[in-house]
């Protein structure tokens, strides 16, 4: 047998085998590596292939969708577009496709779709693509839309005016606040209007120089001028202004408020601290503050005038090293009460030293400030000269002194005479047995008594207002040791001193005496105080026959009653030396009810 054979050479062929093997390797290892998914459909919209990134982007394994339409994986809205872009892909369109992909777990993804048609060797149809997972891309985008969206509205109304003007000043932004705030509002109408047409005259040359700052890249400005209104109105609006990039050029963004209530307050404020301070150092009053510790942080400047040592020398220093030793105990306990009770207080009284070493007088009304925490911040006062009238106060003292004196030794001279007066007529009574003679002895007597009684009085009424009113507890002037077991006595009252004359305690004895001799039924008596207003209300009242309506102001008349009629008469004039009232607000047959009215300043907590 013979066997025939053709050898033929190869060799080139299996170079392009080899190098096809390994342009596909490359290309296989490309695709399955890619972020992107590669895909191939047939005319019928069956999928073919689907790359493995589409395991790591949708969860779907090779082979998973191999036969399955297309359509399957395209969400319901989105599949009319995908229907109409194969359509398109005939035609030669190759724009490429946003829609949602269906994900294995049911979620769905946005992609990015590049489609084109290919034609294999054996003449089939098939369209091959690259799905790029979009998902982050249209979150972002998303995103960007809300924040832009936010910020248009946050800007648009805000409740302070935004502007934006292109270099040359022309208005090309302005937000509802902006408008109101120059009584337009249609935006339109501000179309093209140059910023500066708004600008007071005055304002005008300022504006343009911060707008150029902020055009040169200078730091934001922050300054205030004044603008005129679409009415013709000027107002005042603060205003901070820097560079910015607006539809792709650069612009001046303006923030701006108005400011014209602040400004008019700034100003008032302005001219009331003038008018303040023209007060304070134009008075012959001495204004002062101290810090809760008693240091001085501010005299006004007439402190020299006043008493000689320059005002500077005294800040820094314990109020104490300028007022009386015997005087500190009573200014100390004067601010005590002021922190304790924290209202404002007058009346305290303590000496002064001048430069040349003499002691003036001064009164001082003293308010406190606190912290907004509560605390003590300073004391704020007001002193007041007084030297003078502690000199005639003094000298009236001693005149009424000599007079008491007088009245004192005539007095008792009187009173000796009545009693020999008294001896006489006794001794005539008994000598004689005429009844008409002893009917005028007796009347004799009687008025006799009634001069003794006059006289007697003189020597209370001699004490009244011979001393300084003074602070007095009112609970320690109530008379309860006068009360007989017989009458209840009731006392409710607060801790409260009242600024009276020394015999303030007689007012309350003089109404207990009252009771016991005219109440006739008195069983009980209540004495009450509580605030009334600016005023504190004392309330004496007895369960006794009342007082009639005709004598409710007789009965504080002097000589009026049954006895000597100057028990009511001097309580009136007690109170009124420093301003307390008295009047009976009774009704007949129901108990007496006096009602002592003391003023703002005639009270306070007591100490």
């Amino acid at each position: 047998h013979t066997v025939f054979g053709i050898i033929q050479d190869i060799t080139g062929r299996k170079k392009i085998e080899r190098a096809l093997r390994l342009s596909e390797s490359k290309f296989r290892m490309l695709v399955e590596n890619i972020n992107d998914v590669i895909f191939s459909v047939n005319p019928k919209g069956q999928i073919g292939y689907f790359s493995p990134a589409g395991e790591r982007l949708f969860g779907y394994r090779p082979g998973d969708l191999a036969g399955r339409f297309f359509l399957d994986v395209v969400y319901e809205e989105d599949r009319p577009a995908i229907l109409k872009r194969f359509q398109e892909l005939e035609q030669g369109v190759l724009t490429p496709l946003e829609w949602r992909l269906i994900k294995k777990d049911g979620s769905f993804s946005w992609v990015r779709t590049s489609t084109r048609p290919v034609v294999d060797t054996g003449g089939n149809l098939k369209y091959f693509g690259v799905i790029t997972d979009i998902s982050r891309e249209k979150e972002a985008y998303a995103a960007l839309i809300e924040s832009e969206e936010k910020y248009r509205s946050l800007v648009s109304y805000s409740l302070e005016g935004i502007i934006i003007l292109d270099f040359e000043g022309t208005l090309l932004f302005a937000n509802m606040a902006a408008l109101r705030l120059v009584g337009v509002l249609d935006a339109n109408l501000l179309s093209g209007v140059n910023v500066l047409d708004f600008i007071d005259p005055n304002s005008r040359d300022q504006v343009i120089q911060d707008l150029n700052r902020v055009r040169d890249g200078v730091d934001p400005f922050l300054a205030e001028y004044q603008i005129s209104t679409i009415r013709g109105e000027k107002i005042w609006v603060e205003c901070v202004g820097k560079r910015i990039r607006y539809e792709g050029k650069d612009a001046d963004l303006l923030s701006i408020r108005d400011v014209t209530e602040r400004k008019t307050a700034a100003e008032e404020l302005r001219a009331s601290e003038e008018r303040f301070r023209s007060f304070v150092e134009n008075s012959y009053d001495i204004v002062y503050s101290l810090t809760p510790d008693g240091i001085f942080t501010y005299v006004s400047p007439n402190w020299g005038d006043v008493l000689g040592h320059d005002a500077q020398d005294i800040i820094g220093k314990p109020y104490t090293l300028v007022v009386h030793p015997d005087d500190i105990p009573v200014t100390s306990q004067f601010l005590e009460t002021i922190i304790s009770t924290g209202q404002k207080m007058g009346g305290v009284e303590y000496r002064v030293r001048h430069k040349d070493g003499s002691w003036k007088w001064h009164v001082s009304s003293v308010t406190l400030v606190r912290n907004p925490d509560g605390t003590p911040k300073a004391f704020l006062g007001i002193a007041h000269d007084i030297t003078e009238r502690k000199k005639s106060e003094e000298a009236l003292f001693q005149a009424n002194r000599q007079l008491n004196l007088l009245s004192s030794i005539t007095r008792h001279d009187i009173l000796n005479q009545i009693m020999t007066i008294f001896v006489y007529l006794d001794a005539m009574k008994n000598a004689t047995h005429d009844q008409k003679i002893n009917e005028g002895i007796d009347n004799i007597m009687a008025c006799t008594g009634n001069i003794q009684s006059h006289i007697e009085f003189t020597k209370t009424y001699e004490g009244l207002g011979l001393h300084e009113p003074e602070w007095q507890a009112l609970i320690h002037c109530i008379p309860e040791s006068h009360v007989s077991d017989t009458i209840q006595m009731t006392v409710d009252i607060p801790d409260i001193s009242l600024y009276a004359d020394p015999m303030l305690s007689r007012v309350f004895l003089n109404l207990l005496d009252n009771s016991l001799r005219h109440g006739k039924t008195v069983t009980a008596i209540q004495i009450s105080a509580q605030r009334s207003g600016d005023e504190y209300l004392i309330t004496y009242a007895d369960n006794g026959i009342g007082i009639s309506p005709d004598d409710k102001e007789k009965i504080f008349e002097r000589g009026f009653g049954k006895n000597t009629g100057l028990g009511l008469f001097l309580a009136r004039d007690i109170l009124a030396l420093t301003g307390i009232s008295i009047a009976e607000r009774g009704r007949e047959g129901q108990g007496a009810v006096f009602e002592i009215r003391v003023p703002k300043g005639g009270w306070r907590a007591a100490m």
